[in-house]
């Protein structure tokens, strides 16, 4: 509603799908909008991420608006549905060689020149780094499923390590940073979507 020149509610064509269109208004700039750094020194975000870490020695880091699209009237401009790990599970418990690889890659990053830079640098984590958890600020109201939104399979935390070393027995089975899971998954009979009023919050690890 405030990015007229780049984003109208009614022309779907508007509502970019690519990382570097993402956000709002478009491109990268979005990453770094003033709005958006006053709500990372909200005292309330603040106090639910120190919280949840035990300290209030907090390091932040920079990722993105999300655009929910209205409910639509084509199903082809529905918000696509994707049910992911940001990260590769593999990696984050193994050994001193997987450290060292995300090490070396992190150490490669390039934040002037590619904006998966800051998505990156969230999602290639090990054990043996601080305690790392990511968030989302609702800033409108999430209430149907057809508007998007966080979708979550309950009680996974206490059974995905076995699902995926059943399903998947190899660490080179998934790539650095992300695992998303395919649609014909069954799995995704499990999954619930979580409705939302504008400023909930949710952590997760």
């Amino acid at each position: 509603e405030r990015c007229p020149d780049t984003v109208d509610p009614n022309n779907p064509r508007s509502w970019a799908t690519a990382l570097s269109h993402f956000g709002c208004p478009k491109g990268v700039n979005a990453l770094f909008r003033p709005s958006l750094l006053r709500l990372r020194q909200n005292s309330n975000v603040n106090r639910s991420f120190a919280t949840v870490l035990g300290t209030d020695q907090l390091v932040v880091s920079h990722d993105r608006w999300l655009l929910h699209r209205p409910p639509p009237s084509t199903s082809q401009a529905l918000t696509k549905r994707n049910l992911h790990l940001d990260m590769n599970p593999w990696e984050f418990h193994g050994d001193e060689a997987a450290r060292t690889s995300i090490l070396n890659r992190l150490s490669k990053l390039s934040y002037g020149t590619n904006d998966r830079a800051f998505i990156a640098e969230n999602n290639d984590v090990h054990q043996s780094f601080m305690p790392c958890v990511q968030a989302i600020v609702n800033l409108r109201d999430i209430d149907s499923v057809e508007c998007g939104g966080t979708i979550l399979v309950p009680g996974s935390h206490r059974t995905l390590a076995s699902w995926m070393k059943q399903k998947f027995p190899s660490p080179s089975s998934v790539g650095p940073m992300q695992f998303k899971l395919s649609h014909a998954d069954p799995l995704w009979s499990l999954v619930q979507h979580l409705t939302l009023r504008a400023g909930s919050m949710i952590v997760w690890d």
